[in-house]
Formats: C-alpha cells, structure tokens, sequence
C-alpha cells in the first residue's frame, strides 16, 4: 500500500514496503523540507555518512532540509509500515526540533510507551487522510498535526530518558548551541563544570552518544547549513560565524559530510 500527495505547503502520506518493494531511498542533497518518518512496523535501516542503524516500532526519523537520505526496509525485516511529513517548520518549532543526533541533520527519537505508540498512529494517521480530503484548510490541519507530534515528542523529552541527563552536560551542550563562533576545547568545557577532561569526555559520550566535539562539530554543520540556506554570507563568513577558523577546513570537513561543497549545497537548494 502506497500514499502520498506533494503539495507547496506540506505534504503527508503512509507506506507499507515489502521485500519485493524495499523503498530504497537515496537522495544525496536531501530535500528542500524537512522530512519526519515515524515507524509503525517493521523497521528501515538508514545509512549516515559514517554509520548506519535500524529503526523500530515506535521510533521518529527527523531529516533537515538539505540533508542527504539513504534509507530502506531492514533485510532482517518483512515489512515496513511507516508514515511520513514533509514540512518547512514555523519559527516557534525550532526548539522542540532539537532531538537526539546520529548525524549531521539526522535526528532519531525513539518513544517506549506502546500507549504513546497507538495515539500518535492514530493522529498521524488522520493527519494524512485529512490531507487527501477536499475540506478547506487541510494543509493547515496537517500542519497541526506535524506541530501536535512535535509538540508531544518535545513532552516526552522533558518527562522521558533525557530527563535524566546530568544537568552539567546539558549545560555544556546549551553553551555550544548558544556560542558556535567561540573556541572551544575538551578542557575548558570540563573545567566549566568542575571536572577533569577525561572524566568529561567519558560523562559526555556516555549520555550523548558522541564525544564532545564531534557533537560540537554536527551542531556548527547544521547551523552552517541554515546560513547557506538563509543567508547571502559569504562562504568565509559562514565559516567564521560557526566556528571554523580556517575556510579550507571548514570546506573540506563540509564536503566530507554533507557529499557536497557549501556553494554547491547553495546552489541545490
């Protein structure tokens, strides 16, 4: 079964993929939205530029506009039922946006509740039919349910697993979403809290999942990215204002990760 419509506003649709149709996805410069799946069954395997993991029931993928897509039916699974938004976010979204990272402008966010599960299956779903509908102000009702999720999964956080994160770390990660432009080493990070580095490094990655400055290098990517998107800065100043002192590097390690240079990731989007 296979739904889906495109519209300029907003788009919506559900999928059930079997072996015989894997839905192997591969878009290299990403979308011009951005892209929420959420797993109903079965279960995708989606590739990173370094990594790839699975998903599973219960569980959001949130892909950044201009972010490359590389996904598909687990091989271990039978199927994949999965439905999907693809939106541009309003300006008062931004901060429920901020959700676990696996990499450069992919996050995932996995709910336990199987009561979570049925009733954000139930709005999703209805959000899609309503798209198909010819009743006025259908894109804004999906609209609401993209921002009705959000809104839920960003509850979850501050009631669910993050919750538990030491406040010293999240203090440290608001600091580096806050100051892209300023310097930044494992050890004047540790000593703001009161820790040795090697404590720091340990205590960070074990409850984020990544050392500190790999996180520190995807949050100045994806905001490398929303000036390239947003702004006329030059590539120099782009480089400058997140953090790269050197524009070479920055280029380089841009390319690396993004499969595509900062002038051509412009010139795409």
């Amino acid at each position: 079964m296979e739904q889906g419509k495109i519209s300029s506003e907003c788009s919506a649709g559900s999928f059930i993929h079997r072996t015989d149709d894997p839905n192997s996805v591969d878009r290299p410069s990403g979308m011009a939205a951005w892209l929420l799946e959420y797993n109903v069954a079965g279960g995708a395997r989606v590739v990173t530029s370094s990594d790839s993991f699975v998903t599973m029931p219960g569980s959001f993928l949130l892909f950044r506009a201009g972010v490359a897509q590389c996904y598909s039916l687990d091989p271990a699974q039978e199927l994949w039922d999965h439905i999907w938004f693809c939106f541009t976010p309003r300006s008062h979204w931004h901060s429920w946006l901020e959700w676990p990272s696996m990499d450069v402008g992919i996050s995932h966010l996995e709910l336990s509740s199987q009561a979570d599960h049925k009733y954000l299956t139930g709005r999703m779903r209805r959000g899609v039919e309503m798209h198909y509908s010819a009743c006025p102000g259908n894109n804004e009702f999906v609209m609401n349910t993209v921002e009705e999720v959000l809104l839920y999964c960003d509850l979850w956080k501050a009631t669910g697993s993050l919750a538990s994160m030491d406040p010293r770390i999240r203090m440290v990660q608001d600091l580096m979403c806050r100051s892209f432009d300023r310097q930044m080493a494992v050890a004047d990070l540790a000593g703001m809290i009161g820790l040795s580095p090697s404590r720091f490094a340990h205590l960070f990655k074990s409850q984020v999942g990544q050392s500190p400055m790999r996180y520190l290098e995807q949050r100045r990517l994806e905001k490398a990215c929303e000036l390239l998107r947003m702004t006329q800065m030059s590539i120099a100043n782009v480089s400058e204002a997140t953090g790269f002192s050197c524009p070479f590097y920055f280029s380089r390690l841009f390319k690396d990760r993004m499969k595509s240079s900062p002038s051509s990731y412009r010139r795409q989007l």
